[in-house]
């Protein structure tokens, strides 16, 4: 019999991971509520069988300490663990003295494992062998770029089928593919859940720490120039305001934890210094439309966006300024071709600053993963003429994909100026560039602009 558990929280994203994780890797079976209140009533439902309550205490409609007392009430045997980003003393209410343990927020892998293998050492639990299926929202799926694991639908009883196949890039398509078979959820098996959930709350650790953090003297200064092209490139494309309020907020996340980390903080110091510079324009407005491309893709989670904003900003981090100025049209005739203006020297140089700049993110730890992977390789091309490493079609990271189409965009369009449009620049790529994944994601960009 497997540990019956109670997921409390009022944040859906984070109640679902968290019951995701706990199925997958512990193999419970797990309720949520979202209040206080909500889980009080499911405590003092006898016919419900609960072995532990996982529970946050900042709720609006009752909080972590009227579950404890329910469960104090009603079934004083239950291991009650609180995670919250309070200290006991902040949580008025809650008996210290009775609880199984606690989990502070965003770090919670670790504590929960520990957690589960002592409620199971004490139910005396056995593990089991047999395949077992969890359920997941079609959201949480579509957090992905690629699809991680061979994803199915229940059809009946004992049937299951496969809808998404692990390596598939995640398209709208994919998405609907699901939703006309009338699933809101989708099954993957036990031991695939447990690498989901651990890759989504490494991001909404990510995401929360930004949310949390104190505002800084330092922020990120929007120059005029970054400006005018955003709004202008934005208005092309067709987006809403609550898209780029979005792509905008997640920006701004990424630009405090950059502020933060003593990592980031001087490349972020340099950012802000000059915004009104051709560098701080293009690094901020190619993360800002790599976000709003992956957005039209369905990748619209904002820790995704926030890898893009990172990306933006730091891709470029290793050339300087004088020959920046010199190149506001490397990608003007193709991603793989420097302009004639540069020497020798500067040439073999640039093909290695995405590299050299890679190297460097790696070692910035409070950055999320893929940004390393994104900066290595925004000047590569699906045809393979690309630099630094000349990688060919699916070689090339789905994130690094729309990475390269946006820069390409931002690029074209500040040598060009009104002349050079999104759709143009889509139209204008090379058959070679129209296949497999980079070709998908081209196909669906340009389907969203001739609809703008």
């Amino acid at each position: 019999m497997p540990l019956r558990v109670l997921v409390v929280d009022d944040e859906t994203d984070l109640r679902e991971l968290l019951s995701l994780e706990i199925e997958s890797e512990f193999a419970a079976e797990v309720r949520q509520a979202s209040s206080g209140n909500e889980a009080a009533k499911l405590i003092a439902d006898s016919s419900i069988l609960i072995d532990a309550v996982i529970c946050d205490y900042s709720m609006p409609d009752g909080n972590g300490s009227v579950v404890q007392k329910a469960l104090l009430n009603s079934r004083p045997g239950v291991p009650f663990v609180l995670c919250s980003a309070n200290s006991i003393e902040n949580c008025p209410g809650v008996d210290a003295k009775t609880l199984f343990s606690q989990i502070t927020k965003p770090d919670i892998l670790a504590p929960l494992r520990e957690i589960f293998e002592r409620l199971k050492a004490a139910s005396h639990l056995k593990s089991t062998e047999e395949i077992r299926w969890v359920s997941i929202p079609i959201g949480m799926m579509n957090q992905f770029n690629i699809v991680p694991v061979d994803t199915f639908v229940k059809l009946g009883e004992t049937q299951n089928q496969l809808v998404m196949k692990k390596g598939e890039v995640m398209s709208v398509s994919l998405i609907s593919r699901c939703t006309q078979k009338g699933a809101s959820r989708v099954l993957v098996k036990a031991q695939d859940a447990v690498f989901i959930s651990e890759a989504l709350l490494r991001d909404w650790s990510l995401f929360w720490r930004a949310k949390q953090a104190p505002s800084q003297k330092q922020t990120l200064v929007w120059g005029q120039n970054a400006v005018s092209a955003l709004k202008e490139m934005v208005d092309l494309i067709g987006v809403t305001p609550e898209v780029q309020s979005l792509v905008k907020k997640s920006t701004e996340f990424m630009a405090q934890n950059m502020a933060l980390s003593p990592d980031t903080n001087s490349w972020f110091s340099q950012l802000i210094f000059n915004p009104d510079s051709y560098f701080t324009g293009h690094s901020i407005v190619v993360g800002q439309i790599a976000g709003v491309f992956a957005n039209i893709l369905g990748w619209g989670l904002p820790s995704t966006l926030m890898k893009f904003a990172a990306a933006g900003m730091l891709h470029d981090m290793t050339i300087n300024s004088s020959t920046l100025n010199r190149l506001q049209i490397l990608d003007g005739a193709g991603a793989g071709e420097l302009p004639d203006n540069l020497t020798q020297i500067e040439k073999a140089y640039l093909r290695m600053h995405p590299l050299q700049a890679a190297e460097i993110v790696k070692q910035f730890s409070e950055l999320p993963a893929e940004v390393d992977v994104i900066v290595r390789e925004h000047h590569e091309c699906p045809d393979g003429s690309g630099f630094p490493s000349s990688l060919h079609g699916d070689q090339i990271h789905p994130l690094s994909m729309v990475f390269i189409i946006a820069h390409r965009v931002v690029s074209d369009r500040f040598a060009r100026g009104e002349k050079s449009t999104p759709l143009a620049v889509l139209e204008g790529f090379p058959e070679s560039y129209l296949v497999g994944r980079f070709g998908d994601i081209v196909k669906d960009l340009k389907n969203h602009l001739c609809k703008s």
